[in-house]
């Protein structure tokens, strides 16, 4: 999910064409999501706090993708990033009531990590400028949000 809106904000920025094609293929110079998310920030067009969740959840992402012998999505290492999310966690405060040691031990690690991907793709697609918004893209997003 985040793939996909990132995939869309760097394109608002960009000209439609096969140089655009080509820098954002899997072995093209913008192929990671990484570096398209360090060019966005780079020019203005992500803030801090949306760079800084991306990488958390793809540090959380990337160490069940990857490693064997990883500890559960409740173990408490894991609840601790899933808290540094900050788009997320302003949210889930202001939705439930909950602060510090009352929302740390009772959030659902799978679903909050869930909850954060949305958040943040939905974050990523606010931030575009233009009126070039995929309202069709917003409101998927919206929608798993709110299930």
């Amino acid at each position: 999910m985040i793939d996909t809106a990132l995939e869309y904000r760097i394109r608002v920025e960009m000209r439609d064409g096969e140089t655009t094609t080509n820098l954002l293929k899997p072995t093209g110079l913008l192929g990671s999501n990484s570096a398209k998310l360090r060019v966005l920030y780079s020019f203005k067009r992500i803030e801090k706090v949306v760079l800084n969740d991306c990488d958390i959840i793809a540090e959380i992402r990337n160490e069940f993708a990857h490693k064997r012998n990883n500890k559960p999505m409740d173990d408490h290492s894991h609840k601790a990033r899933l808290l540094r999310i900050k788009c997320c966690s302003t949210k889930h405060r202001l939705n439930t009531g909950e602060y510090g040691n009352a929302l740390y031990e009772s959030i659902d690690a799978r679903a909050y990590y869930s909850k954060a991907c949305m958040i943040t793709a939905l974050t990523l697609t606010n931030q575009v400028r233009s009126q070039q918004l995929d309202e069709e893209l917003r409101s998927m997003l919206i929608s798993r949000i709110k299930q």
